[in-house]
């Protein structure tokens, strides 16, 4: 049976709502856990809990978060896509997870679209996960990204 467990972790001080999924009962038998990001503009309840749930399904734990801003979480600028803030958060959700009495001691990431390259400047920035997949990775840069926000002038006006 597939478990559902609320938990609130604390990024830069704002408040973040994630899941984690399991299938096991014992809170104290440890067991690797994955932690799964979606795509741009997501709340936890769409991409990354359907690859959660796939996960779970298979015997892994795993961890599903919104980013600061994002659904549940705390955070003032609303649905805003903020990348520092996002690799920020994931940092922070990979030491929570850490913390956790049934996950790890490793902890991987599967990240979806936009959040791959996100959890590889995390990974990079010293983030503790040891094993990394990515779904369709979205790796943007300046010229891919400028269309979404109005060319190079809605990027300008934005920053």
């Amino acid at each position: 049976m597939l478990r559902e467990i609320p938990a609130v972790f604390s990024s830069e001080g704002h408040l973040l709502h994630g899941t984690f999924f399991r299938t096991s009962e014992s809170l104290s038998e440890r067991a690797p856990c994955v932690l799964v990001t979606g795509s741009w503009l997501n709340v936890k309840e769409q991409i990354a809990t359907t690859w959660a749930r796939a996960l779970a399904e298979r015997g892994l734990n795993t961890f599903v978060f919104d980013f600061t801003g994002w659904g549940e979480s705390g955070g003032e600028s609303r649905n805003l896509e903020m990348p520092t803030a996002k690799v920020r958060d994931m940092m922070q959700a990979v030491e929570h997870v850490s913390s956790m009495s049934f996950a790890g001691p490793r902890v991987g990431h599967l990240a979806v679209c936009a959040s791959a390259q996100y959890a590889l400047r995390a990974i990079a920035r010293g983030a503790r996960i040891d094993a990394f997949v990515s779904i369709a990775g979205w790796f943007h840069d300046s010229a891919s990204v400028a269309p979404f926000y109005g060319a190079n002038e809605g990027v300008e006006r934005r920053m």
